[in-house]
């Protein structure tokens, strides 16, 4: 399930930011020792030019680099609160969520030009591949081209939120929820 927070997480200095997180549910159900690794990309929409800008393998507690893929072209923009550290997440018992507080300021999506909010319209989304577990080493396998592994979260009257956060749908991809 995507969670996002379009006036941005506060709790993790997401202030001025949009904040969009990758969740896994129904953990319940799963072994007492569980864990799903994963390799996610979150991505909004221009909607002026029908392209994506896509976001991945960002944590936002210490100095960085991040790397914004859009439409191949890779931009590469230094900023403080930022570290680039891999694009493989461990979710388990303690940690079921992932995600950047700091995805895009709110100046940048708000400037109408950027085409991401268009008649006060977005949408965000986010890719994911469940890495599976091969054998009983630390051997981990991409797995080829997995259907249905998008979940996407488009808002209407985005201009006028009504909640500090809100969330998607839960989707299955892989043998998990998200």
């Amino acid at each position: 399930r995507l969670s996002l927070y379009p006036n941005g997480n506060k709790k993790r200095n997401g202030e001025g930011f949009i904040s969009l997180y990758l969740q896994i549910e129904d953990t319940q159900y799963f072994p007492r020792t569980w864990e799903v690794n994963v390799n996610f990309r979150f991505f909004i929409l221009d909607q002026i030019r029908d392209k994506y800008l896509t976001i991945e393998g960002v944590n936002t507690y210490s100095n960085g680099i991040w790397l914004m893929n859009i439409f191949n072209i890779i931009f590469v923009v230094v900023l403080m609160s930022v570290e680039s550290d891999g694009v493989i997440k461990r979710y388990y018992q303690m940690k079921t969520e992932w995600g950047i507080a700091q995805l895009l300021s709110l100046d940048h999506f708000n400037e109408a030009s950027n085409g991401y909010l268009v008649d006060d319209c977005c949408t965000f989304g986010v890719e994911v591949f469940v890495i599976k577990q091969t054998g009983k080493l630390e051997r981990l396998s991409m797995m080829e081209q997995p259907p249905n592994n998008t979940i996407t979260f488009q808002l209407q009257k985005y201009s006028m939120p009504l909640y500090e956060r809100y969330t998607s749908d839960v989707r299955t991809i892989g043998d998990s929820k998200w």
